[in-house]
């Protein structure tokens, strides 16, 4: 994933909402995600979704993704 090649490069991280503000998002674990500084400036008031199918990038995986550290943050710490 590029985000995990960015924070290994040493790029600092923004957040940035899958579902803009803007839009009716809020800043909520289940909407907030890490991007570099030029992918959220280009991603601009766009939902992620729409964005990613832009520039093409692999949108099913950022989705399984997401889903699944949605899962992990919810889950009871045992």
């Amino acid at each position: 994933m590029a985000s995990l090649r960015l924070l290994r490069d040493g790029v600092a991280l923004q957040r940035d909402c899958v579902l803009p503000i803007s839009r009716g998002g809020r800043y909520t674990l289940e909407n907030v995600v890490p991007a570099c500084r030029s992918c959220n400036a280009s991603k601009c008031n766009a939902e992620v979704t729409g964005w990613m199918r832009r520039r093409r990038l692999d949108e099913p995986a950022f989705l399984r993704a997401w889903v699944e550290i949605g899962r992990e943050l919810r889950a009871p710490i045992a």
